[in-house]
């Protein structure tokens, strides 16, 4: 009887240690696996972050990028001032018109009503482009064309304001053309006072003898001082000097 007890007992105790051995060893594998699964944690150098932190800070504010330029130029380029023009002459409305800078001639003429029956619209040049200021005029078919006034050419200087800028008054055709005619009338007259017996045969009725006497009285009694001089001269008449007193020139 006792010794069954005890082999009971023996069994129960044998049995509660089994359970006790798988339990651990359960646990066992259970906290195992539960450290495997844990992220490893990797070490961040402090000198890396300050760099990351310093780039940060670094970096520039609202950059202007190519797109943004583009647009900017664009809106420069779409700026426009105006042009204020007069026109007269064989048109329906003649007056003062404001156009923008980029018009050509033909626009203000429209902008003017457009030609008259009357106008001679080859007299001028549609295509040509505006200047601020200009004068317009349209001839009529038959007159006598007129030379548009053209704007006063603006000298710009960097920092002068407009109010100092020189102006250039436009130079007229009939001055140039005198001044050329002047000059070349001058060109064939015949400087008594400094001219070679050469140049003095080209005078009208001035032969080698005439010439040597004109020098000769010169140099004997100075310069002449007006044409009538000549007659001073031994050889040379009322009659021969009014043949070429026009060619005559007293320096």
């Amino acid at each position: 009887m006792n010794n069954n007890k005890f082999d009971s007992r023996k069994a129960i105790i044998t049995g509660a240690g089994v359970i006790i051995f798988l339990l651990a060893g359960v646990l066992t594998m259970f906290m195992t696996s539960d450290n495997n699964n844990k992220p490893e944690k990797i070490p961040v150098q402090s000198q890396q972050v300050n760099n990351q932190v310093n780039q940060e800070n670094n970096k520039p504010e609202n950059l202007e990028t190519p797109a943004n330029n583009n647009k900017q130029e664009i809106i420069k380029q779409e700026i426009k001032s105006d042009y204020f023009i007069y026109v007269t002459g064989a048109v329906k409305k003649p007056g003062v018109y404001k156009l923008s800078d980029d018009s050509r001639i033909f626009q203000a003429i429209d902008a003017a009503g457009g030609f008259t029956s009357k106008a001679d619209q080859t007299s001028i040049n549609l295509a040509e482009r505006l200047m601020d200021g200009m004068h317009i005029h349209i001839a009529q078919k038959g007159a006598a064309q007129k030379t548009p006034t053209q704007p006063q050419q603006l000298i710009r200087i960097p920092g002068v304001q407009e109010n100092n800028i020189i102006k250039l008054q436009p130079v007229q055709v009939s001055q140039v053309n005198k001044q050329a005619n002047n000059a070349n009338n001058n060109n064939n007259l015949v400087d008594v006072n400094n001219a070679t017996v050469e140049e003095l045969q080209k005078l009208n009725g001035i032969g080698p003898a005439l010439a040597k006497r004109i020098i000769e009285y010169r140099q004997s009694h100075g310069k002449f001082t007006k044409p009538d001089d000549l007659i001073q001269v031994k050889g040379i008449g009322p009659a021969k000097l009014k043949k070429m007193k026009d060619q005559i020139l007293i320096r």
